[in-house]
């Protein structure tokens, strides 16, 4: 419980400041003394592979999610996932983290790389399993390079959410900027205007 209390503020902070952020800084935000953390966190070098690590599986599992649980056709699937990781990172919180995160030093992403890469591939693969049901049932062109498309795919929503950081949910110009980049790569698949 109370881990998972450290974990949830240390995230927020670390989302604020990036490493900057002092083990006394975060033992007062929960209410404890410093010493007290290492009772949970031997360092804070620990502490923030933990917040990645815990991050890491909170984007996975929500991702997994709308995989798992949608009974569309898989044109439907690919723009509500195209979507769905976009409103993710809609989370100020989460936005700013993964600016962070791609500021950390090379030791920190080491520990994470493995994940990263295991993690992706997964990822990669659902979205392989999608496209392909989409070819097979000629809603995108045939002749499309697979290997290419995933990662114009994963690039778009790149670029995207990259943008996040900068902008409100709510904000009229950059939901216009969604939705020209999704049309723009759809477009390009199929030939046709639009998925409604």
């Amino acid at each position: 419980m109370m881990k998972n209390k450290i974990l949830i503020e240390a995230t927020m902070l670390f989302a604020e400041k990036g490493t900057l952020f002092s083990m006394n800084e975060l033992a007062q935000s929960i209410g404890l003394k410093a010493p007290s953390l290492y009772n949970y966190y031997k360092s804070k070098e620990e502490l923030l592979f933990d917040i990645v690590a815990s991050e890491l599986d909170h984007y996975y599992e929500y991702f997994n999610s709308i995989v798992e649980h949608s009974n569309v056709p898989p044109d439907r699937q690919i723009k509500k996932i195209f979507y769905s990781i976009i409103d993710y990172y809609s989370d100020p919180i989460k936005a700013r983290f993964w600016r962070r995160f791609g500021l950390l030093d090379e030791k920190y992403i080491d520990r994470v790389r493995n994940t990263l890469a295991e993690n992706d591939k997964v990822i990669i693969e659902k979205l392989r399993l999608i496209f392909e049901d989409c070819v097979q049932l000629k809603i995108v062109q045939e002749h499309i390079n697979l290997e290419s498309t995933l990662f114009q795919y994963h690039m778009v929503i790149q670029g995207v959410i990259s943008n996040r950081v900068y902008y409100d949910k709510d904000n009229p110009f950059y939901n216009k900027v969604i939705d020209l980049a999704w049309e723009g790569f759809w477009t390009r698949l199929n030939g046709h205007e639009r998925t409604k």
